[in-house]
C-alpha cells in the first residue's frame, strides 16, 4: 500500500526461496516424506527419471527405526545403482502401498553390469570396504520381523526390490481420511 517495491521484491524472493528449498511432498507420514525428499531430491540431481506413487496413511504400526533402516538401505542403494546406469537405464520408480495391514513395497532402478548372486538369495556387493554390503540382509531382517518377505529380481539392465511387511495392527489411518 506504501508503494515500497523493494521491501515487496525482497519478501517475495525470501517466500519463493524457502517454498522452493521445502521438501516435497510424498505423504503425510513425517518420517517417510523426509527420507523420501532427500534420497528422490539426490536422485533427480544425478540425472535419474523419478517416478513414483506413495499411499500410505500418516501413521503405520511399524517402529520407525525399522521403516528408516529399510527405506534408507533401497534407496540409498537404488539411487548409487541407477547413478552409474547408461544413459537409458537411469531412473527409480518407487511405490508404497497400503493394502489391509500390508505394507506393500516395490522399487525398481536401472543398473549396469553383472551380478553375483549369492546363496541366500542376495547379491554379493561389488564395494571392497568394511562395513558395506550388508543393506539388502538388514532390509530382509526388517521384512522377516514384521512377518513379511524380501524378493530380488534382476533382469536386462533392471533390478527390483519387492517388500512386503504385515503391520501389527489395523489402527493406522487409512489414506484420504
Amino acid at each position: 500500500q506504501t508503494g515500497d517495491l523493494s521491501r515487496v521484491q525482497e519478501y517475495t524472493e525470501r517466500l519463493c526461496g524457502s517454498l522452493l528449498n521445502a521438501p516435497a511432498v510424498y505423504t503425510k507420514n513425517p518420517l517417510v516424506n523426509v527420507l523420501l525428499s532427500t534420497r528422490l531430491d539426490q536422485a533427480r540431481k544425478e540425472g535419474i527419471r523419478v517416478h513414483h506413487m506413495i499411499r500410505i496413511p500418516e501413521r503405520l504400526d511399524i517402529e520407525d527405526a525399522d521403516l528408516a533402516t529399510f527405506l534408507t538401505n533401497l534407496l540409498d542403494n537404488a539411487v548409487e545403482a541407477a547413478s552409474t546406469a547408461g544413459a537409458g537405464r537411469k531412473f527409480l520408480t518407487l511405490r508404497m502401498a497400503l493394502q489391509g495391514r500390508m505394507l506393500l513395497i516395490l522399487c525398481e532402478n536401472g543398473f549396469d553390469g553383472p551380478l553375483c548372486i549369492q546363496r541366500d538369495g542376495l547379491p554379493k556387493s561389488s564395494k571392497k570396504k568394511e562395513g558395506h554390503g550388508y543393506g539388502l540382509r538388514v532390509m530382509r531382517g526388517v521384512a522377516q520381523k514384521y512377518g513379511g518377505f524380501l524378493k530380488i529380481h534382476h533382469e536386462d539392465g533392471r533390478f527390483q526390490v519387492k517388500a512386503q511387511l504385515t503391520l501389527r495392527s489395523g489402527e493406522q489411518e487409512e489414506p484420504g481420511r
